[in-house]
């Protein structure tokens, strides 16, 4: 015997609202810019909307997806003051350097993207 749909699933967004007191349940997702990150969060932000979440998805200009791809979500796009400075990391080392540059230089504009969107809800 299979178990009966969870009302999320089986009446979407409108029904995981009333779960909540009205207010739809929200997920913000911030993948690290790079192709195994973004694929895959991506693919979690669209089980998620079928389970009654809104999504929102943060990204830097570097790498940044293709929200036109994905039109059921919002993005949210986040300055990172690297986007065309440098070449892609080629060794493990750069990658790291790099995460860790992109942290820093998203930092308070993240912060700034974060408060409006929460504000909105």
């Amino acid at each position: 015997m299979t178990p009966p749909p969870s009302p999320a699933v089986e009446g979407g967004a409108a029904a995981a609202a009333a779960g909540h007191g009205g207010r739809e349940r929200h997920v913000l997702l911030f993948p690290l810019p790079y192709q195994g990150h973004i694929n895959p969060m991506l693919r979690l932000a669209g089980v998620l909307r079928a389970r009654g979440f809104a999504v929102t998805v943060f990204h830097t200009h570097f790498n940044a997806p293709d929200a036109a791809r994905h039109p059921e979500h919002r993005f949210v796009a986040v300055p990172d003051g690297m986007s065309g400075a440098r070449p892609p990391p080629v060794s493990v080392g750069d990658v790291v350097k790099h995460i860790r540059a992109l942290n820093a230089a998203c930092e308070a504009a993240f912060r700034d993207r974060l408060a409006a969107v929460l504000a909105e809800c």
